[in-house]
């Protein structure tokens, strides 16, 4: 399983949807999920860290270029 698996319902011999997990897939899914919890920390940590190194006047002109480049794509 890798971390980017999803566990899906399970289907009975009669083709009946049920979302019954069994221990073991809640177990896996629960690991998964804290998994990626923690790769989206990390994310925004590192994200966090980057904005806080940004200058406080080339925040107004990272906005400025967002803006054109956004009027250019409408």
């Amino acid at each position: 399983m890798t971390a980017h698996d999803v566990i899906s319902p399970r289907h009975d011999g009669d083709e009946r949807d049920t979302t019954q997990l069994s221990p073991s897939e809640i177990m896996q899914l629960r690991a998964q999920l804290l998994r990626e919890l923690e790769e989206q920390t990390e994310v925004l940590a590192e994200q966090s860290k980057q904005l806080d190194e940004i200058p406080a006047g080339a925040a107004g002109a990272l906005e400025v270029e967002r803006d054109v480049a956004e009027e250019l794509l409408t």
